[in-house]
């Protein structure tokens, strides 16, 4: 597989993309714990009949940090615009969701599909459970705790509220902590120098029936309960939507089940013709 690396320079900020294989194309959107890495076995899989992109957000992996106003979603049109991709389908886990929603009010004519894996969207009221380990993070990031801050990621997140840590595939873990530490060391760096993300107004939550192309929407059984909740929420409020559970994962299903959510997205992109 020959993979196109390159950068795309927008507003001062510089983002790190990636491209391979031909055919309908494909964008994957990473969580906001991990970057493109996470992409690794879809990636490789889905370039055999497609073209496949995926890219660093602002302060992930090997992207700049956030220095700047910004929007994630403009920068995914950015991406696809460097890319040489008119119409995709959309493929996003967590913050990818969000974003993948996001481009599709923004940019509607772009987007042919998606798929969302334990999906966020903006202006969700998260549970106490989640306010209190944004509040420990914020914490631990002012006083630059790097160890700290990973390991709060990732029992929050990989290991989820039912499992200890020895439960969880020990490769998957050790995979999510170096994305996790690459991003917080490109943050950190930054110092005060970032900048929030912009807003969308109306939010994406008030024009999900704006939403109208078919759409796979996932998430893990052993994810916190915030996200099953927003996942129905956007499956209910999205005309043309499908739900698949996936057993035995939490936040991250592609990296601890691989071979089943590769095969359901294989599934939804083949009988919609994406």
């Amino acid at each position: 597989m020959h993979i196109r690396r390159d950068y795309v320079d927008i507003d001062g900020d510089r983002l790190f993309y990636e491209v391979a294989g031909s055919g309908p194309a494909l964008l994957f959107l990473h969580a906001g714990i991990a970057d493109g890495r996470m992409w690794d076995a879809e990636f490789d899989r889905f370039s055999r009949d497609h073209l496949v992109a995926r890219f660093d957000a602002r302060g992930f992996g090997r992207s700049s940090a956030h220095t700047r106003p910004f929007l994630h979603c403009r920068d995914a049109g950015a991406v696809l615009d460097a890319a040489g991709i008119e119409h995709v389908t959309l493929i996003g886990c967590s913050l990818g969701g969000r974003i993948a929603l996001e481009v599709c009010v923004t940019a509607p004519d772009r987007v042919s599909g998606l798929v969302l894996i334990a999906s966020a969207l903006r202006d969700y009221e998260w549970s106490e459970d989640i306010r209190r380990y944004g509040e420990k993070e914020d914490e631990l990031f002012e006083s630059a705790a790097l160890d700290e801050l990973v390991e709060l990621n990732l029992r929050t997140w990989v290991d989820g509220p039912q499992r200890d840590p020895h439960e969880v595939d020990s490769d998957v873990r050790a995979r999510v902590d170096v994305m996790l530490r690459d991003s917080f060391e490109v943050l950190l760096a930054a110092g005060d120098g970032l900048s929030d993300e912009n807003e969308i107004r109306p939010p994406v939550a008030e024009r999900l029936g704006e939403i109208a192309v078919p759409t796979l929407v996932m998430w893990g059984d052993l994810d916190v309960p915030d996200i099953s909740l927003i996942g129905n929420r956007i499956a209910e409020g999205l005309p043309d939507s499908a739900v698949k559970i996936v057993e035995g994962a939490a936040h991250l299903p592609n990296l601890e089940a691989p071979q089943r959510v590769g095969d359901a997205i294989d599934a939804f992109l083949a009988a919609r013709n994406l």
